[in-house]
Formats: structure tokens, sequence, C-alpha cells
């Protein structure tokens, strides 16, 4: 079937001013170029380092999963992390989450592919440098990003880099 780029409930070419449906398109035709060999599908590529539809998406998904959340999003540095922060948050709450997105950067597969970025304080560094090449507006986010940070070590260099990166919007 022709025209149809996303599941929904309406399958109209005149209905693609939505993030999945667009998100639909991109992922369909990068697809099909990765296949034919078209695209290079290199996880450890810098997003300076890519061109055409490989630094179109990678920006999309970036801003989609990121910039533009359909909801706030808690960035923890492993993949236990998120575990758990959602329990916690259903101990203290009782209730299911549903207002916040608990998450680490492994789990937004396409963008953590494109970027080789999966978790850690080392990939919270990288995925802060590159937020600068890929991220150029003044726009605010209706929904936050928070990164929580382990207190070691570690974690104090990634809030060391970040206000070095970010001098003029972190505030002391």
């Amino acid at each position: 079937m022709t025209g149809m780029y996303f599941k929904s409930s309406e399958h109209r070419r005149v209905n693609i001013a939505n993030d999945n449906s667009l998100n639909g398109i991109l992922s369909f035709i990068y697809y099909i170029k990765r296949d034919r060999n078209l695209v290079v599908d290199d996880g450890h590529i810098k997003y300076c380092d890519m061109k055409g539809l490989q630094k179109l998406y990678t920006k999309f998904l970036f801003h989609y999963n990121f910039i533009y959340p359909y909801r706030t999003i808690v960035i923890g540095e492993g993949f236990t992390d998120p575990r758990h922060l959602r329990i916690a948050y259903k101990v203290i709450y009782n209730a299911h989450n549903t207002s916040i997105k608990f998450t680490y950067l492994g789990n937004t597969k396409r963008f953590s592919h494109f970027t080789g970025m999966k978790g850690g304080t080392g990939l919270i560094n990288k995925f802060l440098s590159e937020y600068q090449l890929i991220d150029k507006s003044i726009a605010i986010s209706k929904f936050p990003c928070i990164i929580l940070l382990d207190g070691d070590k570690a974690g104090n260099d990634v809030i060391k880099m970040a206000e070095k990166l970010f001098d003029k919007t972190i505030k002391k």
C-alpha cells in the first residue's frame, strides 16, 4: 500500500504534520537507502562527519527524543537507573507514570546507533558535546530533559564539562 508511512487510525498523506508520521517517513527512506548501500550505517560516526539523510535523520531524532519531547524526560547514566526510578515513582506516588519518561541513552535505539551512544558518564559527555553541534535553537521546550548523574568523580567531571560548554545557560 503506497502512501502509508506509519500506523495510526488515519492513513492519509495530508496528515503528515505530526512527529510520528515524520519519523515514519524518515525511517522508511533511511532503511531503503541503507539496504541499497546508499547510506553508511556506522554506529560510531560523529555528527559533524555525517552527510545527507543520515545527518537529517539524526538531527530529527535528537529533537524528537530530547529537545521537543511530548513529556518530561529523565536520563540516567546506565540501563538500570530508569528501572529504579520507575519503581520509586510507583512506590512514592502509588500510580502508573505517564507524565515522565525514565530512560538512558541506549534506550533511544536508532539515535544511539547513529551516534554510538549507549550509556555511562563518558557517553553523557559525548552527548553534551554533540548537543551543541546538533541543536542551535534558542526555543525553550515545554517539557525538560533532565540528566541524572552519580555523585562520584565521573559524575562531577560531566558537570564540569557541562559548565564549560554551557556557561551562558547554567545557573550556579
